[in-house]
């Protein structure tokens, strides 16, 4: 009878309450893991568009400003291509995002400027 007694007046978490806290916890956790799946592919494909939009912008420019026969032809940018950054149009030379490639790539057709996103080198 003394033992029953003693149990009882215990202070403490039954087994019951620590599982179903677990389990709480377990669920929060899951729905957070959920919510960040693919934060890293969205910034990345976000900061590959504001490269090309910068790309594409500081082209232009260069186009208005060079009187150079920059037409209708494909560059790359960079040190290799059209380096912009040392032409005063970049502070720096974009480079894309990890796993979207190893350069930008810039075509110009009759003034028209197309940026492609990513070019990966030939290895």
């Amino acid at each position: 009878m003394m033992f029953c007694r003693r149990l009882r007046d215990e202070k403490g978490f039954t087994l019951v309450e620590l599982l179903a806290v677990i389990i709480v916890l377990g669920i929060l956790a899951g729905g957070a893991t959920i919510g960040i799946r693919g934060v890293k592919e969205r910034a990345a494909d976000a900061v590959n568009e504001a490269n090309i939009a910068t790309i594409r912008t500081a082209v232009r420019l260069y186009l208005l400003d060079a009187e150079t026969g920059l037409d209708n032809d494909t560059y790359v940018i960079g040190p290799e291509g059209l380096d912009l950054e040392n032409e005063g149009y970049l502070d720096e030379n974009p480079t894309p995002p990890i796993g979207k490639g190893d350069y930008y790539q810039v075509t110009i057709m009759n003034g028209d400027v197309t940026v492609v996103e990513a070019v990966t080198r030939a290895k």
